[in-house]
């Protein structure tokens, strides 16, 4: 994960629980705030990360979703 936050500068993470058809999703962005992200759970916790999808995908191999807040508002990120 470390690595491809390096690279990226943002990756989305969530970890599933098992009541939940999809976990809540954040994204996480720098090395500090994946470190304090990943301690508030226990080792060996299920965890389903990745890159963040950029802009010019090509509609087959990525997908890129426009994320609302809690509120229900469209914000440009990172606010």
């Amino acid at each position: 994960m470390f690595d491809e936050i390096i690279r990226c500068g943002e990756l989305v993470l969530g970890y599933p629980a098992p009541d939940q058809s999809q976990p809540e999703m954040a994204i996480i962005s720098g090395p500090s705030e994946l470190t304090e992200c990943l301690i508030l759970h226990p080792a060996g916790s299920l965890v389903v990360w990745g890159e963040w999808p950029a802009r010019e995908n090509d509609g087959e191999n990525l997908i890129t979703a426009d994320l609302v807040d809690a509120d229900g508002v469209l914000r440009p990120h990172p606010h």
